[in-house]
């Protein structure tokens, strides 16, 4: 099979991991890895150092050399911080994560463009992996460092995905059939199932994973190991070595980091390993491949319990998956492979490549036999869907979307094809989805969960007698493993993620948006104008505040200090959480009914009826900018870094929050029902003509 793709120019792909950074090329039909460090591998780590004055941003090795001197300006691991938060406090300053996150990918892109100055040009194509299960809002942080890099136009695609083509080249696979990818890294654990598709591969059910064990931990564990044998042969010398803090223990200790990395890979390989350093515990340390296995047995156990997971999510006998991918610097352990084999009983074998570290890169540049690998955004699309759909949800690669039909729709984000369709038999709510579990609620007063991956049902409750049952107006709410929904008659539920009912709360009249979960508190407002709060832990209220203007309507917005919410007459007040004086400010703007406020880097965004988006100062109410909104906002503003969406009946507008700027108008085929879904490609909107329609975030383009 040819897996190459031959170019007038080069491409690059870059592996961004938790621990190191890894990266490929692809020149004349040659893909291969790109050496980063000269001398010192082709990776180098993922670590950030914020230097003085002119110094800059220093990344790699540089910087992980500086962490025992300036420990409070380095970040070691920029990749959790991108997942978890848009800024990073480094030595007391508030850096964009982005930021620290770019200059890792100019670095890798400099390299890249020295080893191919001789084309006189720059990459034709860049790929930029990521972990599958990363959310939205991770993916969307990722491709602001990229802009921010000098990337240019950037190609998304999974790790799993771009492990699995890399594989292709040892073993091929049917259209059809299933593989596992099994990807343990410096820093974290991931597993997800796929699915060889005409065109490439597809996540299947839910990507799984650990975020507290990755090499790193085996290195760790390999370490104590080390130390029983030097407590036993000197325990002052050992004492000195690992806990000192002269500069000479410091230096002894990344000595001996770097030599117990060097021994659990040789480990692979030899059952037993001598770790020398001259005049050091001459002739040396021994460890054996089977002390090293007893002491990370437990962590290899629970990788091996989310590989299972994930298996039975897709089919629950394990029938159809034979084939598990092993990838990441310490996958090729062999207890790894041996603890697969045994968990499924023979059924499943491990395959390992010759350079597991490098697959993801690698395969990120590789072609599939009989498919292109052009570059270029998804196709916008436009699926039809059975009643009036309710606003979408993206989690993942899949849309999600309920109707007044009673119908809950799975819908591939990339393409708009279905991937499950299924049925409560009442007008729905929009979803919530958390894990491997979706939640809605419906206008029979019930609380359902259904399965991601095939849209079965797992649980449902109806909230409240039935001589009381309301309709569930406003979706679910997930946070801290429980999910919170309110109905107008009976007030708020907290169930578990099982479905197990935790307790109840009588709030007369919960109406308009969902509750808002914060700070350990539940938000939530009422038809007779209250704001309250409970304790999401002991169900007790821990604040309670009555609107001068009547009924709360639409949703709420929640900050440490203050409680934003909108009157049915259209006027937006600011609580102050922890004062007994019940409003701090009070705008009358014409907030729309049924749409509500958005925070954002101070500020409070809000829709009016006379078509403008307005900026307020969240402390003190004053309007800092009033900007178009494409007509009478008929949903609450959706707001992603710097841009704005707004819907205004069956206009979506993009508004840029720096500039002031409309970016774009489009027009649907119909009203638009609510706030937009957006993620990295499209901004998704659901059409009360029955219709689902991507539209570009760049250009604002629809399908025809």
């Amino acid at each position: 099979m040819d897996d190459r793709t031959t170019v007038a120019g080069w491409q690059l792909a870059i592996d961004f991991g938790t621990c190191n950074t890894a990266a490929a090329t692809l020149y004349d039909g040659r893909v291969e890895p790109l050496e980063l460090e000269p001398g010192t591998g082709r990776n180098f780590p993922s670590v950030v150092l914020l230097g003085d004055g002119d110094d800059g941003i220093v990344v790699g090795t540089e910087a992980l050399n500086s962490a025992e001197v300036t420990p409070e300006r380095v970040v070691r691991l920029p990749k959790r911080e991108l997942r978890a938060e848009s800024h990073t406090l480094v030595d007391g300053e508030r850096i964009e994560t982005a930021d620290l996150v770019a200059a890792i990918f100019r670095k890798v892109l400099d390299t890249a463009r020295r080893k191919f100055a001789f084309t006189g040009q720059g990459p034709e194509r860049v790929v930029l992996t990521h972990p599958a299960r990363w959310p939205d809002d991770a993916r969307d942080r990722l491709a602001v460092a990229a802009e921010r890099a000098g990337l240019g136009t950037v190609d998304f695609m999974p790790e799993p995905v771009a492990a699995a083509r890399w594989y292709l080249r040892l073993r091929d696979l049917a259209v059809g059939e299933y593989v596992v990818v099994y990807d343990l890294g410096g820093g974290t654990f991931d597993t997800a199932v796929l699915r060889r598709g005409p065109d490439g591969f597809e996540v299947c059910g839910v990507p799984r994973g650990r975020e507290d064990i990755g090499g790193e931990d085996f290195d760790q564990a390999l370490l104590e190991v080390v130390r029983e044998h030097a407590h036993r042969r000197d325990p002052r010398a050992e004492y000195a070595v690992w806990e000192g803090r002269d500069w000479q223990s410091r230096m002894w200790r990344d000595k001996w980091a770097k030599k117990i990395t060097q021994a659990k890979e040789s480990l692979s390989e030899r059952v037993r390993y001598l770790i020398r350093e001259e005049g050091f515990y001459d002739p040396g340390i021994e460890v054996t491949r089977q002390e090293f296995e007893q002491a990370i047995t437990r962590m290899v156990s629970r990788t091996v319990d989310e590989l299972a997971a994930a298996i039975r999510e897709v089919t629950a006998d394990g029938a159809g998956v034979d084939t598990v991918y092993l990838t990441g610097g310490s996958s090729a352990i062999p207890l790894i492979r041996r603890m697969i084999g045994e968990r499924s009983e023979g059924r499943v074998e491990a395959v390992v490549a010759a350079e597991p570290k490098a697959a993801v890169s690698l395969g990120a540049l590789t072609g599939l036999p009989g498919t292109e690998t052009a570059p270029g955004r998804p196709r916008l699309w436009r699926a039809e869907v059975t009643g009036r759909p309710g606003a979408p949800v993206l989690a993942g690669e899949v849309l999600y979307v309920g109707t007044d039909e009673g119908l809950i729709y799975a819908l591939r984000a990339a393409t708009g094809g279905q991937v499950w369709q299924t049925a409560v038999c009442a007008p729905v709510t929009s979803p919530a989805v958390h894990g491997d579990r979706l939640y809605v609620g419906d206008a029979d007063g019930r609380l359902t969960a259904f399965a991601v991956v095939n849209g079965k049902r797992r649980w449902f409750h109806y909230l409240g007698r039935s001589v009381h049952r309301r309709p569930v107006t406003a979706a679910p709410v997930v946070d801290g493993g429980h999910v919170y929904v309110g109905t107008r008659e009976q007030g708020l539920y907290k169930y578990t993620l099982d479905g197990g009912h935790v307790w109840t709360y009588g709030i007369a009249g919960v109406d308009g948006g969902a509750p808002v979960v914060a700070q350990g508190l539940v938000f939530a407002g009422s038809e007779s104008g209250r704001v309250t709060a409970i304790d999401a832990h002991l169900a007790q209220r821990r604040m309670k505040r009555r609107l001068p203007g009547g009924a709360v309507s639409g949703s709420l917005a929640v900050t440490a200090r203050h409680v934003f919410a909108a009157d049915a007459g259209g006027t937006l007040h600011a609580v102050e959480r922890a004062a007994n004086n019940p409003v701090t400010w009070a705008r009358d703007v014409g907030v729309p009914p049924g749409t509500g406020p958005v925070f954002d880097r101070g500020r409070v965004y809000v829709g009016t009826a006379e078509g403008r988006l307005l900026a307020l100062d969240a402390v003190t109410g004053d309007e800092r900018a009033s900007l178009p909104a494409g007509g009478p906002v008929t949903a609450t503003p959706v707001i992603r870094d710097t841009t704005a969406y707004v819907v205004a009946g069956d206009k979506l507008t993009a508004v840029d929050l720096d500039t002031g700027a409309t970016r774009w108008t489009t027009v649907a085929a119909g009203p638009v029902t609510g706030p937009p879904a957006v993620g990295p490609f499209f901004a998704y909107v659901a059409v009360t003509t029955g219709h689902i329609e991507a539209v570009d975030l760049v250009t604002g383009a629809t399908a025809p």
